[in-house]
């Protein structure tokens, strides 16, 4: 798997649930996939995030090769941050925060926010979802999988993307078949194949 076969994907398909080995590989991935969907395809990309605070991705992101403060700076990546509050962590520039991983309103209306300001720019938006796993440990599955599926509905509704990264915890497991319901199609980290999912009717 590479970022190019992804971001190739996006011309097709809207929804893509994107399964790797584990979380190390999530953010190689990201780096890779943030320099294609903003800087050559044009998108606001918007990343989700809960398994670890901001300032940590940003620094992850940077190692593996991406410029987070120039994309944050030309108003073309935001991210969502659900643990920096909880934890007592300091914020940082270009980053929405959420109260707790168990505050999914919150965390959609800070998600809104990140797509009110890609439409105000007249750029189209992808959702970028770092992983599932500490907001299934917070709330119920269902309420995990209410709060996805309307993600799900609102990006599609607008025309826009979503990539859902998937790493091979236990507690996604639980879901992931339901996940693949609604979702375009399922790439998995194997490097030698794509596997399909049910197309959402």
């Amino acid at each position: 798997m590479n970022p190019e076969d992804i971001t190739r994907l996006l011309s097709a398909y809207n929804v893509i649930l994107v399964k790797v080995n584990d979380l190390e590989r999530v953010h190689e991935l990201l780096a890779g996939l943030l320099k294609r969907i903003i800087w050559y395809r044009n998108l606001t990309a918007i990343i989700l995030l809960g398994s670890r605070p901001a300032e940590d991705v940003m620094r992850k992101l940077d190692e593996h090769g991406f410029q987070v403060s120039k994309a944050i700076r030309e108003g073309r990546l935001l991210l969502i941050d659900s643990l920096t509050k909880s934890i007592g962590g300091l914020p940082v520039r270009g980053t929405l925060y959420v109260s707790s991983p168990s505050d999914l309103n919150e965390l959609q209306l800070n998600v809104e926010k990140g797509l009110r300001r890609s439409r105000a720019k007249r750029r189209k938006a992808c959702l970028l979802i770092e992983g599932l796993s500490t907001f299934l440990i917070f709330n119920t599955a269902n309420k995990v999988l209410q709060f996805l599926i309307f993600l799900i509905g609102r990006l599609r509704a607008l025309d826009y993307y979503c990539l859902i990264f998937h790493y091979g915890s236990e507690l996604e497991a639980r879901i992931e078949n339901v996940v693949k319901q609604y979702v375009d199609k399922v790439y998995e980290d194997d490097r030698t194949r794509i596997s399909n999912a049910p197309l959402h009717h």
